[in-house]
């Protein structure tokens, strides 16, 4: 007799699987999230140059302009995250939500690019929520066996507003402006907090507390910045925070400027970002897992190659003779994002001490604020010399920020073995709202 076929697991199963034994319906609520406030922050890239020349603005003027509505959303997302370390989370992430989903109907009401503007610092205080919100709920619904996964499963969210966001915005806009998008795009957002609110509970904090007690905040920042690979990190995030905060809108002027791309064609090339973003996890996250149970240390400085790797892509983008040639670049930065991202949360959720987790995500915020300089740089180097030129001031960015994760590497073991005493395989309970049971007969 033959052998029997190999039954291979189905998607869902997979799904499950993701958790680590932990129930898997708070990640995908989370991923919900994740991906509708993707939704704006996408259509606001592939519109911008739209949006600029409604409002009569030069390269350096919608740079500036996009530059000036980071800082308030990078600052506000401390102050949020030291509220978590102490308050009930899950409130917090529910109120964030509900603000950028109110702000993206206000984005396309806006009269004047003072309001504009406004609106768009609303929307990003809403979504400063999500990395240290999110960052520091998932550290706790899932074991730390897990959390590469998780950490990528969820960043993968993205992708979902990646794809429909450039998309919807860019063929709507085509035929109807680009008013309208921020307005239909807003909906899902309402929609998923409804569902989130009847079925999430708050989680209990995992992991070994190095400090009892209520933290102070200058007290939380020496007991992070004790964290030799934390510090680190945290150095290197200036040097490298822009291809994460605003690649996507440099890249929709870079498309309309040197190769004359209109928004629906933007909207296309944008959109397929997200397959790519979908491989990075593919690859990256068992990659990575893997390496987190041999050596986080080689994982660390493996991020900081990535980062390299990223310089030279965008010294291929500035040079690009043809637009197939910017696209591909493009394509693998997206690819090495991801991975980037999920194994630098999973590193930062291994090595934050729980009482201050949330923190830890959120010092990040301040750390990228040097970073937000280099957006109206470019702009300016761009009405001088052209975008080309614009682009490459950022390569030596990306070389500082490489060798600082590198170095990153040799303290990461060591940090990791002062939280997790036990290892990384303790699973902590689940901490999920059942759904309501069907009434039973009358009493």
């Amino acid at each position: 007799m033959g052998a029997a076929p190999i039954e291979r697991p189905s998607l869902a199963q997979r799904i499950r699987s993701l958790g680590g034994g932990a129930p898997i319906v708070p990640l995908l609520i989370l991923f919900g999230l994740n991906a509708v406030d993707e939704l704006d922050r996408a259509a606001f890239g592939v519109l911008l140059p739209e949006i600029r020349d409604h409002f009569d603005l030069s390269l350096t003027g919608v740079t500036t302009l996009s530059a000036a509505v980071v800082p308030a959303a990078l600052l506000v997302g401390f102050p949020i995250a030291r509220l978590a370390d102490r308050r009930r989370r899950l409130p917090i992430a529910m109120i964030g939500a509900s603000a950028w989903g109110v702000f993206s109907v206000l984005t396309g009401l806006v009269p004047t690019i003072f309001v504009l503007g406004l609106t768009r610092i609303g929307a990003g205080l809403g979504r400063a929520v999500n990395d240290p919100i999110h960052g520091s709920l998932l550290s706790d619904y899932y074991p730390p066996s897990a959390r590469a996964k998780v950490f990528g499963f969820h960043r993968s969210a993205n992708t979902v507003g990646a794809f429909f966001g450039p998309l919807i915005a860019g063929f709507m806009a085509t035929s109807f402006g680009w008013r309208l998008p921020f307005i239909i795009l807003a909906i899902p957002t309402f929609a998923l907090i409804l569902f989130a609110v009847s079925r999430l509970h708050e989680p209990p904090r995992t992991g070994k507390r190095i400090v009892e007690g209520d933290v102070s905040l200058t007290h939380a920042f020496r007991i992070l910045w004790g964290v030799k690979s934390l510090r680190r990190i945290w150095l290197a995030f200036p040097f490298i925070s822009f291809f994460a905060l605003a690649l996507g809108q440099i890249m929709a002027l870079y498309y309309d400027e040197i190769f004359n791309v209109n928004a629906a064609g933007r909207g296309v090339i944008q959109s397929l970002d997200a397959p790519f973003i979908v491989l990075g996890l593919v690859l990256g996250s068992p990659l990575i897992d893997r390496g987190m149970h041999s050596d986080p240390g080689r994982v660390m400085r493996m991020i900081g190659l990535a980062v390299l790797c990223v310089g030279v892509f965008i010294l291929g983008i500035a040079i690009a003779p043809a637009l197939w040639v910017a696209v591909v670049f493009t394509y693998a930065i997206n690819v090495l994002g991801t991975v980037l991202y999920a194994g630098g949360f999973a590193l930062v959720s291994l090595v934050g001490p729980p009482e201050v987790r949330a923190s830890a995500f959120a010092f990040f915020s301040i750390s990228s604020l040097l970073g937000v300089v280099a957006l109206p740089l470019v702009g300016i180097v761009g009405d001088a010399l052209g975008l080309r030129w614009g682009l490459s001031f950022l390569i030596p960015m990306v070389l500082i920020g490489s060798a600082i994760l590198a170095s990153a590497g040799r303290f990461v073991n060591e940090d990791i073995a002062r939280v997790n005493p036990s290892g990384l395989e303790k699973t902590p309970e689940p901490h999920v709202i059942p759904p309501p049971s069907p009434p039973g007969p009358a009493e």
